[in-house]
């Protein structure tokens, strides 16, 4: 019996002293001082904690095109290249799979990035024949960029017009 009463009485004074660590004792109403050690420690994790989330801040806000809305249009593509179901592709919905495996996107009439009436396999080789830049939006933000599309040609599907990141040489 006199373990359990010993038992009760420990929790109870480590219950207060637990209440007591932040500050403000609840059972005596009397202020605790924090010593030195204790201040110095709660700066710091105040400190780091503001420094991740100012650095997340940050590191999002410098990476908001990494959405791959860019296309690096410095090189321009000629004479034969391969069509590219590709991340870069399918991201902007220019390639998918279907029964016949992965297919790429392309039209015959005009360079555009919906509105597709050819399909060609991915990894098939093709003649570029010509290229146009076209100014594009996108919908979700309103962010414009420029896209290079490529008019290419293939002996047994051909001609029509591919979008530059769903090509490669």
């Amino acid at each position: 019996m006199i373990g359990l009463y010993r038992a009760k009485y420990l929790l109870k004074k480590v219950a207060t002293w637990l209440k007591c660590e932040e500050g403000y004792c609840q059972r005596s109403k009397e202020f605790v001082t924090l010593s030195s050690r204790d201040v110095f420690r709660r700066v710091v994790r105040m400190t780091f904690f503001l420094l991740m989330i100012f650095l997340l801040t940050a590191c999002s806000l410098l990476n908001s095109s990494e959405s791959g809305l860019t296309i690096d249009t410095k090189e321009t593509l000629f004479g034969s290249a391969i069509l590219m179901c590709d991340s870069s592709c399918s991201e902007r919905g220019q390639c998918g799979e279907s029964e016949r495996g992965e297919m790429v996107l392309l039209n015959s009439e005009m360079p555009a990035t919906f509105g597709h009436d050819m399909i060609i396999p991915d990894g098939i080789e093709v003649e570029i024949v010509g290229q146009e830049e076209r100014s594009a939006v996108q919908l979700s933000d309103n962010e414009q960029f420029t896209v290079p599309f490529y008019l290419v040609d293939h002996p047994d599907y051909g001609q029509g017009w591919v979008a530059g990141w769903c090509i490669g040489q």
